[in-house]
């Protein structure tokens, strides 16, 4: 009779590598792809954080997370909130957003986005400003839209 083997599990490769220092952190991808957080005193930035990315150039977009939006204080108190989930590249997502902002919808989405969190390659992130290395990078943004109450 032959000897029992015990099945070993296969370990995924490591797929990303974190790296940082005081206000900056950073995650390179087994891809290549690096995204970094920057954290920010968002007293002089009104409480609005921003996304970066290269495509070809730089672009620059500013947004809020859930957490530093009070939408009683802007929209008023007849709005309760839903979540919305973009799949897409991080280059698209405002063009995106700006065309699911018609006035014909029964909701409402702010000017400047309001997100819950982004992922990308099972990293999620909730706050801080991001850099991307690329704005091809395949991401999910959930955020928020805003219904008034009837």
């Amino acid at each position: 009779m032959r000897p029992f083997k015990f099945f070993q599990v296969i370990k995924e490769p490591i797929t990303a590598r974190y790296w940082g220092g005081t206000n900056t952190q950073g995650i390179t991808f087994s891809n290549g792809n690096t995204i970094m957080r920057i954290t920010e005193n968002l007293t002089a930035n009104a409480n609005m954080n921003r996304f970066q990315y290269v495509h070809p150039i730089i672009i620059i977009h500013s947004f809020f997370w859930v957490r530093n939006y009070n939408h009683r204080l802007i929209l008023g108190e007849n709005f309760r909130t839903n979540t919305e989930v973009y799949e897409g590249t991080i280059d698209r997502f405002m063009e995106t957003y700006c065309n699911r902002r018609d006035i014909n919808r029964h909701a409402t989405l702010p000017i400047v986005p309001v997100i819950q969190r982004i992922e990308y390659e099972d990293t999620c992130f909730y706050q801080d400003t991001l850099k991307f290395s690329d704005g091809n990078m395949w991401v999910k943004i959930v955020y928020k839209k805003f219904y008034e109450r009837v």
